[in-house]
């Protein structure tokens, strides 16, 4: 009997620590997705795949929809919130017959300092045949400080991310809970126009408070009008979530212009997958083990290489 009892009472416990857990699907979205924004370090890779499926009269139209649909986008990254590092490789590959292309750059970003480093051996590697660049300039490591590229009055790089992450997050809790649906560990969130437009606002206040209502009134007229001329097939986030751990992430846009008997598909599907969250991450690129060089070193540098052979 007392046996009895206390299974009774384990299960009952179990029963009422599950309905005290238990998150609609919203939650679990927005849960997973501020994990990402909160975490102390994370590896991630993206691809990009952009498909175009046209019907022209022109036909000169034919190679350019195939060497859009032959280009591969990818990157891999790291990010150490605590060292204020984050390193990517990016990685591209496209046809312009005859010629095909394959570039891969990996840099290093100290976002507290808003600088940016970037290996010569890979300009030379990638570029320097194109660009007639000598052999001589690897083994360099150039700095390039953000803060003298960007407006001044903009936001820092580490700034526009922030504020970038802040405003998905804003999106996401201001949505329906009808908006959110689940199969197994999949998570799906449909996006609609007034989405769409409500991202752009708020973007327009991010990069410049300062624009006109009247012109920021204009751009989401013209956003309407774009959109009477789109039939979307899909606008969804599909995530799979772990544990409450975000593990990936797919953006998906299908969309389909015509006019008379000519149409334009586009689908996009931009795939993220995270690991080692808030793990032990190691970064391939250290400033300290270079000669380091301005940009303006650089040019310098280039110049002596290819006039002077020194």
């Amino acid at each position: 009997m007392r046996k009895f009892l206390l299974s009774i009472f384990l299960v009952t416990a179990l029963l009422l620590t599950a309905c005290g857990d238990s998150k609609s699907d919203k939650e679990a979205v927005v849960d997973a997705f501020d994990s990402i924004l909160e975490a102390d370090s994370y590896e991630s890779s993206t691809s990009i795949d952009l498909e175009l499926d046209a019907d022209f009269n022109d036909p000169t139209v034919e190679p350019f929809i195939q060497m859009v649909n032959d280009i591969e986008l990818k990157a891999d990254s790291v990010y150490d919130a605590e060292q204020a590092l984050q390193e990517a490789v990016f990685y591209f590959s496209g046809t312009l017959s005859p010629m095909t292309f394959t570039v891969e750059v990996p840099f290093l970003q100290d976002l507290q300092n808003n600088v940016m480093y970037i290996e010569t051996d890979s300009i030379i590697d990638n570029f320097g045949l194109f660009l007639g660049l000598p052999e001589d300039l690897k083994g360099y490591l150039v700095e390039i400080d953000l803060e003298e590229i960007e407006d001044a009055d903009a936001p820092s790089t580490e700034e526009l991310n922030a504020h970038t992450q802040e405003i998905i997050s804003e999106l996401l809790n201001e949505k329906s809970d009808d908006d959110f649906s689940r199969d197994g560990d999949v998570y799906t969130v449909v996006f609609t126009e007034d989405d769409i437009k409500n991202l752009i606002e708020k973007s327009f206040e991010l990069v410049d408070d300062t624009v006109p209502a009247d012109e920021l009134q204009f751009a989401l007229e013209g956003l309407d009008e774009v959109f009477n001329e789109l039939d979307i097939n899909a606008l969804e986030m599909q995530l799979t979530i772990d544990n409450g751990e975000l593990k990936e992430q797919n953006f998906v846009i299908d969309v389909l212009v015509e006019e008379g008997d000519e149409y334009l598909g586009i689908a996009l599907t931009i795939n993220t997958a995270y690991k080692n969250m808030n793990g032990d991450v190691e970064f391939t690129i250290n400033p300290d083990d270079y000669d380091i060089l301005s940009m303006e070193e650089l040019e310098q540098l280039i110049f002596e290489l290819m006039y002077y052979g020194y």
